[in-house]
């Protein structure tokens, strides 16, 4: 179960960084905001 509840949290900490791109926050709020990596957030940033 344990990394049944970490692909649940990686896909909010995906869904929070989403709407933040989308709401116009930069990487550095990204970063301050979620617990991704810098390289995950970057990837996102580029796609939305």
């Amino acid at each position: 179960m344990p990394a049944h509840k970490s692909i649940v949290d990686e896909s909010r900490q995906i869904e929070r960084a989403v709407s933040l791109i989308e709401m116009g926050a930069r990487l550095q709020v990204l970063e301050s905001e979620t617990e991704l990596s810098y390289e995950r957030l970057l990837r996102l940033y580029k796609e939305v």
